[in-house]
């Protein structure tokens, strides 16, 4: 079975070798047009050591409606995952002793699971020495103190301070950066351990304890927006018991302010001393057919004035 993410496309190669004197027709098709398209061309590609011509027939299969070659009310939504059979046949294949079986393959459009985001991590404090890797290991953990979060997620201060434990093995070594220096994360696409690009999609931050001691560097005015941008007040009255969670890319599809979207992706401003454990989701939604996203924490200190970004965790969707 082969996977097709969204805005992915896949090659694939079929080589025939007919007996002399015919021409083969090939014919390939898919059981799911509404879902998947495809093109095909047919060539010659040298001989055989007796001299038969060889045949190869490579196919570009994504979804159709990508290709932009068929009605919009005949192919399926961008976003839904769907299974469809890719077959390769010979349509004038004569009848023989010998049965030539069509070639036949499953092809998933959906969530390729081996694909992550990881947020770009080149220094890290462990590095530099801020940090040590054995503690971080041994049950390390902060505190966030009472009057810097809220657990309702409303900006209102707690009635206790939170002790967070850091889970070393999800986030790893923190990476670092300067004291009070504005912070945008780089997101890192990977597929199968190996480094595909950087991902330029729009992306969310969210605070997953509460915090409210950070700012943004543009407001609503500044990043030029014309209509009500989405706030965390109106998503999470909505939300139920989802928390930090309650945000997804589909939500970046509803509503007004997407007919003249803000200025996207400004540096965060992490200005008093604390502990700030962000998710970035990417929003754009031509990225996956699932969502990527990617978990990390930040903890921000007076004494060697830098910031330590406490780590990274990929969670595959």
């Amino acid at each position: 079975m082969y996977i097709i993410d969204m805005n992915s496309e896949l090659e694939l190669t079929a080589l025939m070798i007919p007996r002399p004197g015919t021409s083969p027709v090939p014919l390939a098709t898919v059981s799911n047009p509404h879902s998947l398209g495809l093109q095909a061309i047919i060539y010659e590609d040298g001989y055989t050591y007796e001299g038969n011509t060889k045949y190869r027939l490579n196919i570009s299969l994504r979804q159709q409606h990508l290709w932009g070659r068929t009605d919009p009310n005949f192919t399926s939504s961008i976003k839904r995952p769907t299974i469809s059979t890719i077959t390769v046949d010979i349509a004038n294949k004569e009848i023989s002793c010998v049965d030539l079986k069509p070639l036949t393959a499953l092809i998933s459009v959906g969530c390729d699971l081996t694909k992550k985001i990881i947020i770009q991590n080149e220094i890290s404090a462990c590095y530099k020495g801020f940090l040590d890797p054995v503690a971080l290991q041994d049950n390390y953990s902060y505190v966030i103190e009472k009057e810097a979060y809220d657990p309702n997620f409303r900006g209102q201060p707690a009635t206790k301070d939170l002790v967070v434990h850091y889970p070393y093995e999800k986030l790893g070594c923190p990476l670092l950066v300067y004291y009070n220096t504005p912070w945008k994360p780089v997101m890192e696409l990977w597929r199968e351990g190996k480094f595909q690009e950087i991902v330029e999609a729009e992306f969310v931050l969210l605070e997953v304890n509460g915090l409210f001691t950070y700012t943004y560097s543009l407001t609503a005015g500044t990043a030029l927006c014309i209509s009500q941008p989405q706030n965390w007040t109106t998503i999470l009255e909505n939300a139920g018991d989802k928390g930090p969670f309650a945000w997804d890319r589909e939500l970046l599809l509803a509503g007004d302010h997407l007919q003249c979207l803000c200025v996207w992706g400004t540096p965060t401003d992490l200005h008093p001393t604390g502990d700030h454990h962000h998710r970035a989701h990417a929003g754009d939604p031509a990225v996956r057919v699932a969502g990527l996203h990617d978990s990390h924490t930040a903890t921000h200190g007076e004494g060697p004035r830098v910031q330590r970004v406490l780590g990274q965790s990929v969670q595959k969707v």
